[in-house]
This record gives C-alpha cells, structure tokens and sequence, in this order.
C-alpha cells in the first residue's frame, strides 16, 4: 500500500477547507439581485389599505410608487422577532438606505417581506411593512 504524503494531501485538503469557509460565510446573504423583478402590488401586513408599488430596477437603483430611488447604502442586519411585526419572519434581511427611506427585504418561504423601517423625511413615519 502506498502512503499519501502531507504535502500533497495538504494541497488538496486546505483549498477545500478554504472554499468551504467562504461559502459558508456567503450564503444566506441576501443581496439586491435576488430581489430584482418586475413591478408588484403589495398589501400591508397590518391588513390595512396601504399599498406598494415595488420594483429594483438594478444594483444601485429602486422604484417605491413608481419613484426612483438611488441606493446609497446597503448591508445585512439581523432583525429580532421584536423588531420586525407579526406574520414577518425575523432573521437576515438585506437593508437598503437611499435619501428618504430606510428599508428593510428579506425573502423567507416563497414570499419577500419588505419594510420601511424609517422614513428619513417625515420621521414620524415609519414601520410599514408589506408582504409580496
């Protein structure tokens, strides 16, 4: 029987090891491409009347009631079952931060929960949330 050196082990094991560590790190992380579509109507969570008019046009830019909105920042935050309402999912989601609004997607069984989480104009509005 042959013996396998380290060294050629090594060169094989390490790599996979490696690949592994960054698929782990990666996955799960919504990003704005997995949400791009085209224009959808959304109903409140809160069962009232209040509608949205949603699309991502692309990387940078998103239409809220068919307004463009520029994306100045995005990031993933973990949100608690506190901070998010009933019937949405707490856990990752994708939060996208342009000049008027905070907004928060995730996308959990089929659906895409999105929320305004702050309005950056009025700020005693906020906490909206819709299900797609």
């Amino acid at each position: 029987m042959k013996k396998v050196s380290i060294k050629i082990v090594s060169l094989f094991i390490i790599p996979c090891i490696t690949l592994l560590g960054i698929y782990l790190v990666t996955m799960n992380k919504p990003d704005l491409v997995s949400f791009k579509q085209d224009s959808v109507h959304a109903v409140s969570l809160a069962g009232a009347e209040t509608s949205l008019n949603f699309q991502v046009v692309d990387e940078k830019t998103i239409m809220i009631n068919n307004i463009p909105s520029v994306v100045k920042k995005k990031y993933n935050k973990n949100l608690s079952a506190n901070e998010v309402p009933p019937g949405a999912p707490s856990g990752n989601y994708l939060m996208l931060e342009t000049s008027a609004y905070i907004i928060a997607m995730k996308q959990s069984g089929g659906n895409t929960y999105i929320g305004l989480v702050k309005d950056l104009i009025n700020e005693g509005e906020g906490n909206i949330w819709w299900k797609l």
